[in-house]
């Protein structure tokens, strides 16, 4: 199905074959417009996504300075692998001498 505006002239090789009753026009209309509401709800929820996505980065960021902060305040040696258990910072050790591990 193709649809032509009123504007446009058909082409000659095309002849009117009847007319919308004012039901089918209010109906095509209210559809269109409804469509087109949507295409715009959607754009609005890709611009919040990408806000939201902008905040992850954001906090993890904020995390990840912290974390240094952390290793800093201990004295953790860069390369040592470590982690965060509740309050609790735990330093990866070498299983036989029980010191701690590098990476």
């Amino acid at each position: 199905m193709h649809e032509q505006n009123a504007t446009e002239e058909l082409p000659s090789n095309r002849e009117m074959a009847g007319t919308l009753e004012p039901e089918e026009k209010a109906l095509i209309d209210n559809l269109r417009r409804r469509a087109n509401e949507l295409v715009t709800q959607v754009g609005e929820h890709e611009v919040h996504k990408a806000r939201l996505l902008g905040a992850i980065s954001d906090v993890e960021a904020k995390v990840q300075g912290t974390l240094q902060g952390v290793a800093k305040r201990l004295k953790l040696p860069d390369g040592r692998r470590w982690f965060v258990t509740g309050e609790q910072v735990f330093v990866e050790t070498d299983e036989a001498s029980g010191v701690a591990a590098a990476e």
